[in-house]
């Protein structure tokens, strides 16, 4: 191959040339036909004249071979496209490739831009083909990078790197096949929209340095996503109207982190999202530096269920974050990475579960919304910290395993109607109430340590352990407990609740509300006063003012009878000059003479006269009948039947 230095001017005249061009000031063109120039290099050149032609019937192709550079540093006119079919093409001005079509063919090629503004469009058909800037200048690429090959055809994968940043005004499409953009170099490179074209319209998008910002104006779709380093920003100035649903950044498929940072670079403006398919991988960080607050939407729409050891966090904005269905009911999408961000975490759908402790945020509001199917948090048997539970879908689940759940630290004021489960605990922080209306049935600790919990009635375990060190707890009805602590101090067993509940043991310090905490099983007399409407009362009040005690009531009816109206007292029988005066009590009372019950007798009726009988006595008990005999003769003498359950 020969070595050719032009001077002057060197008119192909339609001939076909290959030459090695070594550095030259001189100028080619072609006149009477088409012709072909191709630089085949083993040796760097420069050409620094003017590569032009005549136009239609006379174009000049110019072609780029051979594995040395070759750099147009000439205002070039022709016409007939640039073909890089290998080594390294410089652009030296910004009519470096004159005005047909660069066409990159092999996957050793390298077209450097040189800090230039190219405006020739662009094709690629070689795997592995580099685009680079070597200059410190921005170079800017103003026309598209439009794929077609037929369906099923896989687009040659290349990569854009360099140390000088690169503009990239025209977008870069697919519109049919695969292939897959690799962002990397220390540089900065910024893809924007152009006639519609999204900036990576159906590529595979991969990031392992520098900067990749995407600019756009409508909504786009991605392939695949993979970012092992590097950043990948999202373009803060995307805008849609209110209450839109449009999403700023949508990957139809997987998003692959395993290093690097995801920016989605948020200004808050309303109705803007990233939304992916599932995220997976080894690393990696989402957060947001934009100004406002931004919100990333896994969209499972496959039974693949993905692990992600990467974070989300907060920048300079916040971050949110939405589970959600899209084809896959029950997906589960692990996370076991630490994340830290603030936004909410929705989880409308499938399932969101920990793959090590202390992975959920701390600072998010987790919300499992009435959406289609009830969304499902699995601590997985790790123990976890949320900001708060709350949502209003009472299909939702929480699963412990044999773990604890954290919850309230952003002192957030929340309601779960769904259904805590497992040997795990829950433990209440923060100044918030946090309000359980469901049936929930987990069997571990739950400990108030700041704020309220407020319960119903069938919110915990009836064997559950309830420790309160510090908060309170606000029961509405009666919620059953198998023991009560203070901090280590175990408490005894009967009716728990502050001020006006009717409890055996009031403490305002730890109680609230008008309901009890029931710890240990319910005394007979319990269960009689929830049947009868006197919850709360004691022995010697009259729930139903009919002149009887409670206690004599509940003697009467025992623990499920229903005495409520009026109750009707034994009166004095004689038999055979003999009086006496019998109480039957209820077949399933099971109180016992001395502690429970027992007659008194007064022949005054004056307070301290009364006195206790003894069983022997004058008091008989056959079955369940009590009978006390009055003394012979003419005294007089007052009964009565006194009944003190515990």
């Amino acid at each position: 191959m020969d070595a050719l230095d032009v001077e002057s001017t060197l008119d192909l005249n339609g001939t076909a040339v290959t030459a090695n061009l070594e550095d030259s000031s001189g100028n080619f063109t072609t006149s009477g036909a088409n012709a072909t120039l191709t630089a085949n290099n083993y040796l760097d050149g420069v050409l620094d004249g003017i590569v032009s032609d005549n136009g239609e019937g006379s174009r000049l192709q110019f072609v780029k071979t051979g594995n040395a550079s070759v750099t147009l540093n000439g205002a070039n006119t022709y016409s007939g496209g640039t073909t890089l079919s290998g080594g390294t093409l410089v652009a030296g001005d910004n009519s470096a490739f004159g005005s047909g079509t660069l066409a990159i063919t092999n996957g050793t090629a390298i077209l450097d831009l040189n800090g230039a503004t190219v405006g020739n469009p662009l094709t690629n058909s070689g795997t592995g083909a580099q685009i680079t800037n070597s200059s410190a200048t921005e170079a800017t690429v103003t026309s598209g990078f439009n794929f077609a090959n037929a369906a099923g055809v896989v687009i040659s994968d290349f990569t854009v790197n360099g140390t000088g940043d690169i503009r990239w005004d025209g977008g870069i499409k697919r519109t049919s096949g695969t292939g897959t953009m690799t962002k990397s170099g220390t540089n900065t490179l910024t893809i924007n929209e152009a006639n519609g074209i999204a900036p990576i319209g159906g590529m595979n998008l991969a990031v392992s340095d520098g900067i990749l910002f995407l600019g756009r104006t409508t909504a786009q779709s991605f392939a695949d996503l993979t970012i092992n380093g590097g950043t990948l920003k999202m373009d803060p100035n995307y805008q849609v109207s209110a209450g839109a649903n449009i999403w700023q950044g949508t990957f139809s498929n997987v998003a692959v982190m395993n290093g690097g940072v995801w920016d989605l670079n948020d200004t808050g403006t309303n109705g803007i999202s990233n939304r992916v398919k599932r995220i997976t991988g080894t690393g990696g960080t989402i957060t947001n530096s934009g100004t406002g607050a931004s919100l990333l939407v896994l969209a499972a729409r496959d039974t693949a269920n993905p692990v992600w050891a990467g974070n989300i966090q907060d920048g300079t904005g916040t971050v949110a974050l939405t589970i959600q269905y899209g084809g896959s009911v029950n997906q589960v999408m692990q996370f076991s990475g630490a994340h830290t961000y603030s936004g909410d975490t929705n989880i409308r759908e499938n399932v969101m579960q920990a793959g090590a402790a202390n992975v959920f945020s701390p600072n998010s509001n987790f919300v499992i919304p009435n959406h289609n199917f009830g969304g499902k948090l699995d601590l997985n048997s790790f123990n976890n910290t949320i900001g708060s539970l709350g949502g209003d879908e009472p299909d939702a689940q929480v699963l412990l395993g044999t773990a604890t759940l954290t919850t309230g630290g952003t002192n957030a004021d929340t309601t779960f109607p769904g259904v805590i489960s497992g040997t795990g605990g829950l433990t209440k922080v923060g100044a918030g109430t946090f309000t359980l209306t469901g049936t929930n049935t987990y069997t571990g600790d739950t400990t108030v340590s700041a704020g309220v919990l407020a319960v119903d009635g069938d919110a915990l375990a009836d064997s559950g352990k309830l420790v309160i060190s510090g908060g309170k707890v606000a029961p509405t009805g009666t919620e059953m407990m198998g023991s009560l602590f203070f901090g280590a101090v175990q408490q005894a067993n009967g009716t728990w609740g502050a001020s006006g509940s009717g409890a055996a043991h009031i403490d305002d310090t730890r109680f609230a509300g008008t309901g009890v905490i029931q710890v240990g099983a319910a005394s007979g007399f319990d269960s009689w006063a929830d049947a009868n409407g006197a919850t709360g009362q004691t022995a010697d009040q009259d729930h139903d003012n009919d002149g009887v005690d409670n206690g004599v009531e509940y003697f009467i009816g025992g623990p499920n009878g229903n005495t409520t109206g009026f109750t009707a007292l034994p009166g004095v029988t004689t038999v055979g000059g003999v009086r006496s005066v019998t109480w039957t009590h209820a077949a399933d009372y099971t109180g016992t003479y001395g502690p429970d019950f027992f007659v008194e007798t007064s022949t005054t009726l004056a307070a301290g006269s009364w006195t206790t009988e003894t069983v022997g006595g004058n008091v008989t008990i056959d079955g369940n009948n009590v009978t006390y005999t009055f003394p012979a003769g003419p005294v007089k003498n007052f009964v009565r039947l006194v009944v003190t359950p515990n």
